[in-house]
């Protein structure tokens, strides 16, 4: 009788189940055969552990944007990821805040959702009037542009004609674009 050559395969292993921090894995039989004058020897089934890993989602706008494996226990690396963005409105632009969720002793999946600081849009308002002149101003989306007083919208008069400021060209009271604003 050769004790080498043993094969115990025909024994099934019970599943250790998982618990919250590892996973187990078969790995073979602890049997002590060196003594042949037993009439039995006890097997006992070997397990292999690994700390459990765990999906944390990276989710911008509603979508998945990357899944990272982060083994029990250890933090979720937020650097990997290039900086999320948002599409501007026209009234507002965005400004990434950073990920709500526990990005720390990561222990089941996660989501870690991209968070964005709405800032309001400003818009130029650009003025032309008179000899050349011209007046700049930047105005929040939907509000109103401030016009130079009708006193300084004077055109110096020619030899042939006089002029008369008479009003603008476009509207400016709930401003929604970059807009220039003619005297008439």
């Amino acid at each position: 009788f050769n004790r080498d050559n043993v094969n115990l395969d025909f024994l099934k292993a019970s599943q250790k189940p998982d618990d919250e921090k590892y996973t187990y894995t078969f790995s073979g039989w602890d049997c002590d055969m060196s003594d042949l004058s037993k009439s039995h020897y006890d097997a006992y089934p070997l397990y292999t552990s690994e700390l459990r890993s765990f999906d944390v989602e990276y989710v911008v706008d509603g979508k998945v944007v990357h899944v990272q494996k982060v083994k029990y226990g250890e933090n979720a690396d937020t650097s990997v990821l290039v900086t999320p963005t948002k599409d501007s409105t026209p009234e507002y632009d965005y400004v990434f805040a950073g990920w709500q969720g526990n990005t720390q002793n990561i222990t089941s999946d996660t989501q870690l959702v991209a968070q964005f600081t709405p800032v309001r849009r400003q818009y130029t308002v650009t003025f032309k009037y008179g000899d050349n002149q011209v007046l700049s101003q930047k105005v929040y989306y939907g509000e109103a542009a401030k016009a130079p007083n009708a006193s300084e919208v004077k055109k110096s008069p020619t030899a042939q004609y006089d002029y008369a400021f008479t009003g603008w060209d476009n509207v400016f009271d709930k401003v929604t674009d970059n807009i220039t604003v003619n005297a008439l």
